[in-house]
């Protein structure tokens, strides 16, 4: 019977001995996924910080469109005024007059291109601002990812200190049972 018992203590100690490396392979590769999901992080934040960058550019270059298409508006507005018969005859020459003219045709070409300038500029904005609440929204699944990993792994931790304790406990019991079935086997033989 006292053998039997042995047997069945051993049995216990090696069943807790694989759960024991299980729940430390466990750990290993929370521990590998909540580095993963710091360094995850740090891109996303990285991520974040750039487009920032971009986007105040952006807005810089928005800004600068704008006062360039208000340049150009101001000068055809007082250029307007004056119709192509009035610049023909206000000049000293046929030659300064079609210059005139050119330069009228050259602001209002302008026009077009700071508009169409202006129209990209706003579409880039619009993509990062969408870029961004998207980054954001990775960001804060992955810090919930993270969150997450780190309560596990100190579950994991916490079990194993557990079956640890528990394994010591069954030890020292199985120890005592070896130490008695010896004294009885002396006291046999």
């Amino acid at each position: 019977q006292t053998q039997g018992q042995l047997d069945q203590v051993e049995g216990e100690k090696k069943t807790l001995s694989r759960d024991i490396k299980q729940l430390d392979h466990s750990i290993s590769q929370l521990n590998l996924n909540i580095k993963s999901s710091e360094i995850s992080i740090d891109k996303l934040k990285l991520e974040l910080e750039l487009l920032d960058e971009k986007r105040i550019n952006t807005e810089t270059s928005i800004n600068g469109q704008r006062e360039a298409i208000a340049k150009v508006l101001r000068e055809l507005q007082q250029k307007d005024d004056d119709n192509i018969i009035q610049i023909l005859l206000r000049g000293n020459s046929l030659a300064q007059s079609l210059a005139e003219i050119q330069n009228l045709q050259d602001v209002q070409s302008n026009l077009s291109i700071n508009v169409a300038s202006l129209n990209t500029l706003h579409d880039e904005f619009n993509k990062n601002i969408h870029e961004t609440t998207n980054t954001k929204n990775k960001l804060e699944i992955a810090n919930d990812s993270y969150k997450n990993r780190k309560v596990i792994a100190a579950d994991k931790k916490t079990e194993k200190n557990s079956l640890l304790g528990s394994t010591k406990n069954k030890e020292s019991v199985y120890q005592k049972q070896l130490s008695e079935l010896e004294d009885k086997q002396a006291a046999i033989g």
